[in-house]
């Protein structure tokens, strides 16, 4: 897979097995679709309001179940590699930062065990409004101008991510990059760096349908559905 280590591709292959990563089925045959060659109609709605024939999530791979089709031991290798991935993402940008900090709610859990993994300082930022005790919302012990290092699942259009912004800014921190797990690839990175913020991603969602279409796991309607998507996309001059 080119220049996909081995480790991501062992990665991808246990996110799709627990449905971490999703690609839409054909379908019924009495459905009513307007277009069989691309039913829209059963693929995922984004916060966009984009129909996306591929979902990725992130939120529940922290937890194992003995109930799950999926034994706990590739429960665990899988949210291992996850860790094991951003620690070596860190490491190759070398960005100086004091703290990791995971966009709320889907990186909460995960930004703690990244921190565990590579001995570093974690925050967390409060979701909700509290009415006792203390309203920081961004938890944690830190100085004013701190360097954070923002991480999240997946990033779509980078709109999520801007709106984050503004709190870590109001406590006085830097951001000095946003690194995600997943890159859908649907202009999320270049709205960040346009914004001025550094970015980089574990994998790209090229990288994951590719991976996934030669091993097998993923049909061929599927990865040419896939491919129809980003093809809207550049159409619609959302990317390019």
């Amino acid at each position: 897979m080119g220049n996909v280590s081995p480790d991501i591709e062992e990665m991808v292959y246990g996110l799709h097995v627990i449905g971490e990563i999703k690609y839409a089925d054909p379908p019924p045959d009495d459905a009513e679709v307007q277009d069989r060659d691309y039913p829209d109609e059963v693929f995922w709605t984004l916060k966009s309001g984009r129909k996306s024939p591929f979902y990725v999530g992130g939120r529940d791979f922290t937890s194992f179940s003995r109930n799950f089709p999926v034994a706990v031991e590739e429960q665990r290798r899988t949210r291992d590699l996850v860790v094991a991935s951003f620690s070596e993402l860190l490491d190759q940008q070398q960005s100086e930062y004091n703290h990791l900090v995971g966009i709320p709610e889907a990186m909460t859990c995960l930004a703690g065990l990244v921190a565990q993994f590579r001995g570093d300082s974690v925050l967390w930022m409060r979701v909700g409004e509290k009415k006792y005790g203390s309203h920081k919302s961004v938890q944690g012990h830190y100085s004013p101008d701190d360097k954070v290092t923002a991480l999240d699942n997946v990033v779509t259009d980078g709109a999520s991510k801007i709106e984050m912004i503004e709190p870590l800014v109001d406590a006085e921190l830097r951001i000095a990059r946003f690194d995600v797990l997943i890159d859908r690839e649907e202009g999320g990175r270049e709205a960040l760096e346009s914004a001025g913020y550094p970015f980089a991603a574990v994998v790209g969602m090229g990288a994951v349908t590719a991976i996934l279409a030669d091993s097998g796991r993923i049909t061929a309607q599927q990865q040419e559905w896939t491919s129809t998507y980003y093809e809207k996309l550049r159409n619609q001059g959302i990317i390019t």
